[in-house]
Order: C-alpha cells, then structure tokens, then sequence
C-alpha cells in the first residue's frame, strides 16, 4: 500500500508480524506470556483483533487456569469475540508465526515501541493544529508541548522497562565473546591503554590502527586482522597534526584513517550528548572496526575522581556492546614514587575506570638504564591474562624489543630467577618437580614464586597427566604466531 504525501494519509507506525510473533509466543508459553505482559499491553497492539486476543491471554492468566489455545479461546468465545478475531484457526496460526519464544522480549519490544510512535506521532499533529492557529503566547505553547512530551517519555520509562529473558536465551542473542587481539583487546568492550605521560601511549595507539588499516600483525608479533578495515581516531588532547605526522612518517593508508571534523582538528568531549550518535554514525556508515579516544581525562569534563566520571564512560562501554567493536581509551598513571611498575592502583581517576574496562594494558618502564619500554595486561575479565612483551619507540613508530624487567637488588631472587630460566629452557616442567628441585638447591619457596612471577612463567596442563600442572617460559611472539597459524 503506497503512503500518501501528508500525515494524515500515512499509514500510522506498525509492525503486524511482530504483533503476531508476540501473541503467538505468548500462546505457546505462559512464561513468554509473562515476559511479553511486563513490556505490553493490550492498547499497545495496532490491529483491534491483536487487541481483543491480549486482554483475553492476560485474563486467562491471571487466573487459575492454563495459558493454551483452548482456554484462551473459551475467553474468547465468552466474550462472544472468537469469531472476530479470525476463530480458532488464527489462533493456530499465530502460534506458526513464532520461530522462536526466546526472542519475546524483541517482539514486544518492537511492539510496543510503534505504540509509543503511534502515541508521538498523534500528540505532535494535535501541537501542530494548534501552532497552525497562531496563538500570541508562543512560550505557553512551547511550555506545553515540552510538558506533554516530558511526561510521555516518563511514562514510557516507568511502563516497560527492560523486560527480562533466562540466561539461555540471552546467550542465543549475545554470542561468544570474540577479540580483535587476542586476548588483549575485545570486541564490544572498552579496553584502557594506560601509562605515565610522555612514555608512548599514542605511539602504540597508532600502531593498533596501524595493523587495523593496513592490516599487518600487531605490536607482540600475534597475526594480526586478515582484511584492512577503518579506524576512528579521536583526539582530545589538541595533538591532531602531531598524530597525523606520525601516521605520514609510519606509511599508514590516510584514507582508511577517520578524524573527527571537516578538517580534522574537531574536540570531542566524550560526555556530549551529540558525541555517541556522531561516533555511532560514523562506525555503522564506514564499518569502522577500531574506536581509539587519546585522551579519556582531555575528552571529559568535571572531576575525574568522582563517580559521575566513571558514569559518563559507561554510555561508551553500552555502545562498545552495541557496535561489538574495541573502543581504545588512553589514559594517564599517576607518577611512580617508589616501584616505576603499572598498576590499578597507578591508574587516575574514579576506579570505575578501571571496573567499565574489560582489558587494562599498561606501558612502563622497569629499567631506567635502558630505552626499552614493557607492555603487559594487568587487568582480564575475558580470559587469561597475557605474556608482557617489549617495545622500542623509535620516531616513526613503535618496534618489537625483548622484555625488560627491573634491576633486582635481592641476590637471592636473581639466582632464583636465573635457575628457574635454566631449569625450563628446555620446555614445560612438572611443577611439582620444580619446586622438589629447588628445595634441593636450597630455593625458598617464596623466593621461587617471587623468581617465577618475575620471568613471566606460564602454568600449563602437564602432558603426562592433564590435572596435573607444568611450567614454562613466556611465549615469544614467534611462539604465538606459529600458534596461531
């Protein structure tokens, strides 16, 4: 059916197959019929049949009896209604309409968001009459429609809420989790880049765009994305021609680079309310696959140790979920005043920086006497934490370097430390044999946990007995890519 050119003659907002998934769900579950009744009503229904059909289930389950086709057509023909609504056979129908009851929720959703639509688009035409009579109090009109639309939006809030479903029918929706690196960078979270100022946060965001845009394997060596893809890089800190100098000298394709603003240089502030859709636009029209935002504390206002803080991110971890691709934050660390290692606890700000963060990746540097910076994860909710690599600024980027580690004033733990690389370079042990070999050198056990940590070993099934545990060195990115293939 063509619409017509004016409001009155357009078909008002409707979606009949979701009206009729959603009674049919409801007629083949009583527990679908309970999650669709706390979302809809029977007003929220377009057709007058799908009407009549609601009130009749809500009755039938409000009462003792069981939710089926028959008892609910028994109400119906109490009602003296069976007939209208299309007799028996449409209520069989409606139930071949449904592929599935564990998407109700959606199909109710749907349904009763047309009946708000339905709701705007009546309320406007009637502010429109009225605006078409010219009235001399503008303001009192204008006062109006905000109150009337204000008090919509509440009820709207108050009346559906978020519904609910079971954790099986969530994980039919949500998926597995994926990575963009595994498992230091996840798709649909918000990953924290972290570091002191000036150590090289930028440097290796843009080599995350790098093996984005070109594609090649990231900064460990890991292979990296198969197809090259765009990126979003928004600055907040003013450094826009610095980042795109460094983009030049890195070779990087410019055009598979996006920057906000006509000519590049627009300040985002990341708790704007025109930010999110600009950012959302931008990654559903140019399939965009990595958000990077250099800096979080330059892209918002107010105080950062406050919790209002950790709340504005939360918006940006929603949208994360809802484009399921990584967004970057680079953040700043307090100075070190003792230990130059990273960690939470270093990290500015409101913790729940840190809590909307699925992946915290942190720079620092463990050796004064060399350039060589250490990248390591010391925060994953998804997976196992990853082996720390080492990294080389250099002024066109970022290059590969081994991990260096702080000079250790405790002799006994560097002897640990030596012994326990010498014992493994070989290959994964049992580490009940480790530690039985250590005692016969005279190893404290502490001081071997200390020595282990230090190095990075890694706990491995035993390949002799699987619920047994083995020790091994860290994976150099060579091992990891071989891995991978």
């Amino acid at each position: 059916m063509q619409q017509g050119t004016t409001p009155e003659d357009r078909l008002p907002p409707q979606d009949l197959e979701a009206e009729q998934a959603t009674l049919g769900a409801m007629l083949i579950d009583p527990e679908a019929a309970d999650r669709a009744l706390s979302i809809v009503s029977q007003d929220d229904f377009y057709r007058e049949a799908h009407q009549v059909i609601c009130s009749a289930i809500r009755t039938v389950r409000e009462s003792a009896q069981a939710l089926d086709l028959v008892t609910v057509g028994a109400e119906l023909r109490r009602r003296e209604k069976l007939a209208e609504v299309g007799g028996a056979e449409y209520l069989t129908a409606l139930i071949g309409e449904v592929p599935t009851t564990a998407h109700v929720i959606r199909y109710a959703t749907i349904v009763r968001d047309k009946a708000v639509l339905r709701t705007l688009v009546r309320r406007s035409e009637e502010f429109q009459r009225k605006a078409y009579r010219q009235p001399d109090d503008v303001l009192a009109l204008l006062a109006e429609a905000r109150s009337e639309f204000e008090a919509l939006h509440e009820s709207v809030l108050a009346a559906g809420g978020p519904g609910y479903t079971t954790a099986q029918a969530a994980a039919e929706a949500l998926g597995e989790i994926t990575w963009a690196w595994e498992p230091w960078v996840p798709n649909g979270f918000l990953t924290v880049l972290a570091g002191e100022t000036g150590i090289g946060k930028s440097k290796l965001a843009l080599r995350l765009v790098e093996s984005v845009v070109r594609p090649r394997d990231w900064p460990n060596g890991g292979r990296g994305p198969k197809d090259a893809a765009k990126a979003l890089y928004i600055d907040t800190e003013g450094a826009q021609a610095m980042h795109v100098s460094r983009m030049k000298a890195a070779g990087l394709p410019m055009d598979r680079v996006l920057l906000p603003g006509d000519e590049g240089d627009a300040h985002l502030y990341l708790d704007d309310p025109s930010t999110l859709p600009f950012v959302r636009l931008t990654c559903e029209r140019e399939c965009v696959k990595l958000v990077v935002v250099d800096s979080l504390r330059s892209g918002m206002t107010g105080d950062e140790n406050s919790s209002e803080f950790g709340e504005k991110l939360g918006a940006w971890s929603a949208l994360a979920r809802d484009l399921n691709i990584p967004f970057v934050i680079v953040h700043h660390a307090r100075k070190a005043l003792g230990d130059r290692q990273m960690s939470l606890d270093r990290l500015r700000g409101s913790s729940a920086i840190a809590a909307l963060a699925r992946a915290v990746i942190a720079i620092d540097q463990p050796d004064e006497t060399t350039d060589r910076l250490r990248v390591r994860q010391i925060e994953n909710n998804l997976g196992r934490l990853a082996n720390p690599f080492g990294l080389e600024i250099t002024e066109n980027g970022c290059d590969p370097a081994p991990v260096p580690y702080a000079p250790r004033g405790d002799v006994k733990q560097a002897e640990a430390e030596e012994w326990l690389r010498d014992v493994l370079r070989r290959g994964p042990v049992n580490s009940g044999e480790v530690r039985g070999r250590a005692e016969e050198e005279g190893i404290a056990r502490n001081t071997l946990y200390r020595a282990r940590e230090a190095i990075g070993v890694r706990e491995l099934p035993d390949p002799k007995n699987g619920r047994k545990r083995s020790w091994a060195l860290p994976a150099s990115p060579d091992d990891e890519a071989q891995g991978a293939l």
